[in-house]
């Protein structure tokens, strides 16, 4: 099928939007209602294995197919907003590609840089859409926290600290287990790395990690980066430690940090300075990360604009994200 309307007078016909694994957290609490209030996308269908029959898809009208691989081949959507455990992220990206869909998959789209890699392939053979669902880097604060830091506003960047911690109690979840692509790295070193890599460079060379395991997961991983500038970097991703959200970067001319980094709310606008021992403070416009990702994806099926997050940063983070573990 093709991912663009082509028939007369269907140009702006909203994106039929397919949502698979509908009973995920993020895709009620944030995905969903973000589809609801774009004015260019629609709610289409659903698939949900685990979910019961009143979920918010149900309540917006959206038809309920049986199983993911119906929905896919029905015909009646144009794009695939996949919520899946990471262990199934590859088979059902690969389906979705093959029938023609675009595709937005929840972070992180692959288990490991071979993975991206094959979904890279895929997505540039079919000339597809294809994105990964990282939605900080949507949020006008960080857009204008990274332009700052690039254009010089502390200096030249030193380093980089970020954590990234919190309890995950339920013993129940994926994140859990091995085999469905849990642990603590995987699961937020995206929001740890990509601005990271971004500010620093894409080459570190990693030079110590600590790794805390429960049976085949890492609960806690701490790393320490060196890039060519000698610039440095450290992070820590934590399920067994509190809550806590750092991302502080360091210049020659000072430091610059944000509270609620990774997970902003639209109530999140400031960015926090330390110039010569002052403090200051700058303001973002307030935006919702998850509506500004829909919309700009939509746009990017239906007029072909380019979505900001191309697989190769997606790529990119894989690689390093791989070699950390294999550092450990």
């Amino acid at each position: 099928m093709s991912t663009t309307p082509s028939s007369e007078g269907s140009a702006n016909a909203p994106l039929r939007w397919g949502v698979i694994g509908a009973a995920s957290f993020v895709a009620n609490a944030a995905v969903i209602p973000a589809i609801l209030s774009d004015p260019a996308s629609q709610l289409a269908a659903y698939a949900s294995l685990s979910g019961g029959p009143n979920l918010p898809a149900d309540k917006a009208g959206a038809k309920r197919f049986p199983d993911y691989e119906s929905l896919i081949d029905s015909g009646e959507v144009d794009a695939v907003y996949i919520a899946l455990p990471n262990s199934l992220h590859l088979p059902w990206v690969k389906m979705a590609a093959e029938a023609g869909t675009a595709i937005l998959c929840e972070k992180p789209l692959a288990l490991d840089p071979a993975q991206v890699a094959e979904i890279a392939e895929l997505a540039e053979m079919k000339r597809l859409p294809v994105g990964e669902a990282y939605m900080t880097q949507f949020h006008l604060r960080d857009r204008q926290f990274r332009a700052f830091i690039k254009d010089g506003g502390i200096g030249d960047v030193l380093g980089v600290e970020a954590a990234f911690t919190f309890e995950l109690a339920s013993s129940t979840n994926y994140r859990w287990s091995g085999a469905m692509g849990g642990g603590a790295l995987l699961d937020v070193g995206i929001y740890l790395l990509d601005p990271i890599l971004e500010l620093l460079g894409t080459e570190p060379e990693v030079t110590k990690v600590v790794r805390r395991m429960r049976g085949d997961v890492d609960v806690e991983t701490e790393a320490e980066l060196h890039f060519p500038g000698g610039q440095r970097a450290h992070l820590t991703a934590s399920f067994v430690r509190p809550e806590r959200q750092l991302l502080r970067v360091r210049g020659t001319e000072g430091s610059v940090e944000l509270a609620n980094p990774f997970t902003p709310s639209v109530d999140d606008t400031e960015i926090h300075l330390l110039r010569r021992g002052e403090p200051e403070t700058l303001s973002a416009p307030a935006s919702d990360p998850y509506v500004m990702m829909i919309a700009e994806f939509a746009s990017s099926v239906t007029a072909g604009t380019s979505f900001p997050r191309p697989l190769g940063r997606s790529l990119a983070v894989a690689r390093l994200l791989h070699r950390i573990m294999e550092a450990a």
